[in-house]
């Protein structure tokens, strides 16, 4: 990049202004943002009113007052003047009071010796427009009024409180920027995250709708002039090679803007530290840490010149004081000194100058960390972090965000508990909060950042600690009186063991005595239970035999008197004498079988039923068991084929003013037809489901000419009432409702089909689904469990 050569050049050092945010003052160092200044001056020259919206790093601020103000001021804005009285202001947790304070600025309205600019701000919504003309404006001249971090109005006001000033505030803001006849213009700043908040305030958001300007992110080209152009008015030299890889660096940083101006202002600082030889390089950006590290670097380089431990934990108590957490997000939280003080408990001039010590170091031009209004800052000066990019770069800052977050919701505990008298804190949960009570220093300044509405919460918790304390304490005391007596009684027991030991010593032999008693007696004991076992196998076993031979004499006995009934009968029916003998002789030897079968099947009964009778045999059932474990078996095989068997859900889309013939899952049949309403002509956003339940399958002139659905419709309307079903029970109808079915499942009705139950959902009315049309789906689950007909 060229540079001017010395006699044009005009000096600035430094040339970037780092992470605070530019001022009217820094206009002549502003590039990259001229057409997004001249999108201000059209909209506020259409409007009086002008909302500057954008997300946090983007830019707002600086682009309002170093951008469109100096352009007010050289009369860039059509039909207005070029001579201004400019108010800018933070609304905090007193907007109305801000509003005042800034009006009394010499370059506003000046000061209002007699209050009565006050008063007016506070008694109607014309108060600002009373205040400016009163004030009496020369000819030519107008009023802006520049409202930044306008957020805070939200952010802020558990700490406000309901007095309604946030209400007025608006009011006054809306009802001067549409006095036309008065010159007044004003401008806001705010994150967009805040959006939606703006709709709690009558005629803020048609004013925004109007007259807003949503800040976008620069484009390559515009960083680039905004890395270059100040340093070439600086009259400074950069490589091109780091001017390409400063704009890939912070390419897609959401902080883009404020971090890419800190570290190119570090970068500037490591170039002079080097000498200021020859245009600026990659070395001095790399020594200065790059975009991704040079914020961090640089303030735990400040952090690290503080020698002492107590001076480092006095930096944690006031980045910890400008700092909290809004629902997720890490954000900055503006105080004023004398909040500080109270919150640190800076109670003496030695720890207020230390205090101040500390915000002076961060503020710095060179560090513009913090911002303050002078280098020694009244006990009413706001103190605040430059940007919120801080937070999320420096790793330590966020660190004492998330400790003091930790301490704030164990101080929110104790605060539920003491309202709602619950029981006394004991360790370790004790420890832990008296811990942190005294390390973060808990006082009631610092409480009431998070209970502004509740001054008394904090004297509440001191006492309820005290008290839980004290009773952890008389516990304590309790359970080591406690010991006292237990070791008191142990000593008495060890005194009454030694008079005992002679007494031991004289049954040591009875005991061994005694021991071998005991030894036989288990012996014979383990000797018996091996001998019942036995016994046991053995009747088990006997058992089992006899069965065995008493079912085959029981075969035997039948065989044997089928044998002698086929003999008999053959004897009878022949009428040869010498066959006749035959058969005599063959019917006597199976008599003889027969009674000996007859005998041994008597005989092993007798046995059995003699074994059966013994204790050893009545021990267990095992028959009974078996076959309960069958019909168990067997009950649950069944209810696994019916579960496998019963009908599964269907799923049936229905196009608008259509018949569907239903031909799928329990439905295979084809006996169910559907006929729906025109989707985009129903009334109250419901249409209705006509089911034509006809076993017989007598669907077929639906089926072939499917236009015939509105007349269906028609005729079904008139003979079935919806919902039902008609008397026949071939008809249903159902009702689906179309804001239900978008947002759940409707649940429409129940069915009967073949015997089985179904319930009908609709699960969705989607929009061109199906052809370009409307379609409602319906889904059809059988009911659990299904009849035995379904089955």
């Amino acid at each position: 990049m060229p540079s001017l050569d010395f006699a044009t050049a005009v000096r600035v050092d430094p040339p970037f202004p780092g992470l605070r945010p530019f001022e009217s003052s820094d206009s002549h160092l502003f590039f990259g943002r001229e057409a997004q200044v001249e999108a201000l001056l059209e909209r506020l020259s259409r409007h009086h009113f002008l909302a500057v919206v954008g997300t946090s790093g983007s830019g707002k601020s600086s682009l309002v007052k170093a951008g469109l103000l100096p352009d007010l001021r050289r009369g860039y804005l059509v039909g207005a003047t070029s001579r201004w009285r400019t108010a800018v202001m933070r609304p905090g947790s007193a907007p109305l009071e801000a509003l005042a304070q800034a009006l009394e600025r010499p370059e506003a309205l000046g000061p209002d010796p007699t209050g009565h600019r006050a008063k007016a701000l506070r008694g109607t919504s014309h108060g600002l427009i009373d205040a400016v003309v009163t004030a009496s404006l020369p000819p030519g001249e107008a009023l802006l009024l520049v409202v930044d971090q306008f957020e805070e109005l939200f952010r802020y006001e558990a700490e406000r409180g309901s007095g309604g000033d946030d209400v007025l505030f608006v009011s006054l803001l809306l009802e001067a920027a549409e006095a036309f006849h008065v010159p007044i213009y004003v401008v806001l700043t705010m994150r967009s995250d805040f959006l939606g908040d703006c709709a709690r305030y009558d005629g803020l958001p048609e004013a925004l709708n109007r007259s807003q300007y949503l800040v976008p992110r620069l484009s390559r080209e515009q960083r680039q002039q905004a890395i270059e152009q100040p340093l070439l008015l600086a009259g400074v030299d950069i490589e091109p090679g780091l001017v390409q890889l400063l704009l890939n660096d912070s390419g897609d940083d959401p902080d883009q803007l404020p971090v890419l101006q800190h570290a190119l202002m570090r970068t500037y600082a490591e170039w002079k530290r080097s000498g200021a030889r020859g245009p600026i390089g990659a070395a001095h950006y790399t020594k200065a840490g790059r975009v991704a590290e040079a914020l961090n670097d640089h303030a735990d380089e400040i952090l690290g010149s503080f020698p002492a431990k107590t001076s480092r934990s006095l930096v944690e108590r006031v980045f910890r004081c400008l700092t909290t957490v809004e629902g997720n997000r890490q954000v900055r939280r503006p105080a004023r000194l004398s909040r500080i003080f109270a919150v640190i408990g800076a109670g003496t001039a030695a720890a207020q100058d230390e205090v101040r010590r500390v915000i002076r170091l961060f503020a710095r031009p060179e560090n513009s960390l913090l911002v303050a209004p002078s280098p020694e800052p009244a006990p009413d000066a706001v103190i605040d972090i430059s940007h919120e990019s801080l937070i999320r770069k420096w790793r330590q800052l966020r660190r004492w965000v998330q400790a003091e977050a930790k301490s704030v919701e164990w101080y929110r505990d104790l605060v539920r508990d003491v309202e709602r008298g619950a029981a006394p804190w004991k360790d370790p949960d004790l420890a832990r909060v008296e811990e942190l009570c005294r390390a973060d220093g808990w006082n009631q300044a610092w409480a009431e950042q998070y209970a502004p509405g509740s001054p008394r919460a904090f004297p509440g918790v001191e006492a309820f600690l005290r008290q839980s304390r004290i009773l952890v304490e008389e516990d304590a005391r309790r359970q080591r009186e406690e010991a006292a007596r237990e070791e008191a009684r142990r000593q008495q027991d060890l005194m009454t063991a030694q008079q005992l030991a002679s007494a031991r010593l004289k049954a040591r032999r009875w005991l061994t005595l005694a021991l071998g008693l005991l030894t036989a007696l288990l012996i014979a004991v383990v000797v018996f239970v091996r001998w019942k076992a036995d016994q046991e196998k053995e009747s088990s076993r006997r058992i089992a035999g006899i069965s065995s031979a008493l079912s085959v004499a029981l075969a035997r006995q039948e065989q044997s008197a089928k044998e002698l009934n086929d003999a008999r009968a053959q004897l009878e029916a022949t009428r040869d004498h010498g066959e006749k003998e035959t058969l005599e002789q063959r019917l006597a030897l199976l008599q003889r079988s027969y009674d000996l079968s007859t005998k041994q099947a008597r005989d092993a009964q007798e046995r059995l039923t003699e074994v059966q009778k013994s204790p050893m045999a009545q021990t267990s059932d095992h028959a009974a068991l078996v076959k309960q474990i069958a019909d168990l078996q067997a009950q649950l095989k069944q209810e696994q084929q019916l579960r496998i068997r019963s009908p599964r859900p269907t799923l049936v889309v229905l196009p608008q003013n259509s018949y569907v013939l239903v031909d799928q899952g329990p439905f295979a049949a084809g006996g169910l037809g559907l006929v729906v309403e025109d989707l985009r002509r129903v009334k109250g956003a419901e249409a209705r489901v006509y089911v034509l339940n006809d076993p017989a399958g007598n669907v077929k002139p639906f089926r072939e000419d499917a236009s015939r659905a509105p007349a269906v419709v028609q005729a079904l309307a008139k003979t079935t009432a919806c919902p039902g079903r008609s008397s026949d029970g071939r008809v249903w109808c159902f009702v689906a409702n179309h804001e239900q079915t978008l947002t759940r499942t409707q649940p429409l009705g129940r069915l009967s089909y073949r015997g089985a139950d179904y319930d009908v959902t609709s699960v969705a009315w989607a929009q061109n689904a199906v052809g370009g049309t409307d379609a409602l789906t319906l889904l059809f689950t059988p009911s659990w469990p299904a009849p035995a007909s379904a089955r």
